[in-house]
């Protein structure tokens, strides 16, 4: 087990890509560390520079107290674990699971202990015989996890590892993964697009966006308290609905307006930002989370300045709750804009009048109907407020 220090690092390729820029990073010993982010960001270049498969360009790397900026990958005493599992399909379990061991000529007592204590540890000990063919992907799956488990090593690298199992597969093995890593006590650093699995996985979570880091922290503060509007948009399904706005009232009693209807800010929260009081009368863009809007019919002691009428247009049914979509008559915030002037933004969801669709998370007590029209209870005590012009967040 070790810590894994990143400082300044870059990553330039020959063409000039510019993948990573100056990531900084203190992965704690025995910590599960997630680098999430969209196609792109870079999470699986940092991770393979980790490992050693890509060179880094400039800035320094430490795995424990070496320095391993020019050690061979083989040296680098870490085990990969990759998407496609990469096992040999002519050998058994077993010599699979203890192959590095084999060509680190262990002794083959050790090699058969060690085979066999991952084996129990990951289910597998009644599969030893068997070929890779033999298997389903998640216990194809766990024979690559025990391939590095043996191998005792530094930290444990994994790039992806669930994106080719079915979802409810996938959910039992993020589960496992965890547990294995928590027991195990290894450094972990894991790679995923899926931010529920991040989430749901991570000690601390690192987002990252065209190979810059954009916060790093518990799965819980990166919900509650994203630093920009990235974070917040990217963080959370479904995403959160972020608003371009114009902040009225008062710093003591602000209020913003949407689609003609204005809403009172809880004075708490408004206490609680006191840059606010240098955006009344700008505009700013408000986060609002989808579980933080809830159908009046349910929330009936909603006062009449925290509402807003609108209509569904579609609704989800999940059982234990209702993805209700509905139009309101404000402009949208693209995650994309702040820092790359929209040229990743994707158009916001219109209904046939040109307003832009929003999601609320609803009681299924509600029993929202498609062309029902509603009032919405705003909770606006959990107002995100960030910066249109640099998307970062206005807090103290």
């Amino acid at each position: 087990m070790a810590r894994v220090t990143l400082e300044n690092v870059n990553k330039v390729y020959p063409n000039g890509y510019h993948a990573i820029h100056d990531l900084n990073l203190d992965i704690e010993d025995g910590e599960f560390l997630v680098l999430v982010g969209p196609s792109g960001c870079g999470k699986s270049t940092a991770l393979r520079m980790v490992a050693g498969l890509e060179e880094i360009s400039d800035g320094k790397m430490h795995i424990g107290d070496t320095l391993v900026n020019d050690v061979h990958p083989k040296d680098r005493d870490i085990a990969m674990v990759f998407q496609n599992y990469a096992l040999y399909p002519h050998m058994s379990v077993a010599d699979n699971i203890g192959f590095a061991l084999k060509l680190a000529k262990v002794p083959k007592n050790e090699i058969q202990e060690r085979v066999a204590k991952a084996a129990a540890i990951l289910d597998l000990t009644e599969n030893l015989d068997r070929k890779p063919g033999q298997l389903s992907g998640g216990q194809r799956q766990r024979v690559a996890m025990g391939r590095a488990i043996v191998r005792q090593p530094k930290a444990f690298l994994m790039d992806e590892p669930l994106s080719n199992l079915d979802a409810k597969l996938r959910v039992q093995m993020r589960a496992e993964i965890a547990a294995l890593q928590r027991d195990l006590g290894v450094t972990t650093v894991y790679v995923t697009h899926d931010q529920v699995e991040a989430m749901t996985m991570g000690d601390r979570v690192c987002v990252l966006k065209r190979g810059f880091l954009q916060q790093v922290d518990t799965p819980q503060n990166l919900y509650d308290a994203p630093d920009n509007v990235f974070v917040a948009g990217f963080i959370g399904s479904p995403s959160m609905n972020l608003m371009r706005v114009m902040l009225g009232g008062t710093a003591a009693a602000p209020t913003v307006e949407i689609d003609g209807q204005t809403l009172n800010i809880d004075p708490a929260l408004a206490a609680s930002r006191p840059a606010l009081a240098g955006f009344i009368g700008k505009e700013v863009v408000i986060g609002i989370r989808p579980e933080d809007l809830e159908d009046v019919r349910i929330k009936t002691d909603a006062p009449e300045n925290v509402r807003l009428k609108t209509r569904v247009t579609l609704v989800e049914a999940l059982g234990s709750e209702l993805i209700v979509h509905f139009p309101l008559g404000v402009e949208s915030y693209s995650i994309m804009d702040a820092e790359f002037e929209g040229e990743d933004a994707v158009e916001a969801s219109k209904d046939d009048d040109g307003r832009t669709i929003y999601v609320g998370r609803f009681s299924p007590r509600a029993m929202s109907r498609i062309g029902d029209e509603i009032e919405v209870a705003v909770d606006t005590s959990r107002f995100h407020f960030f910066n249109p012009d640099t998307g970062l967040a206005i807090r103290d």
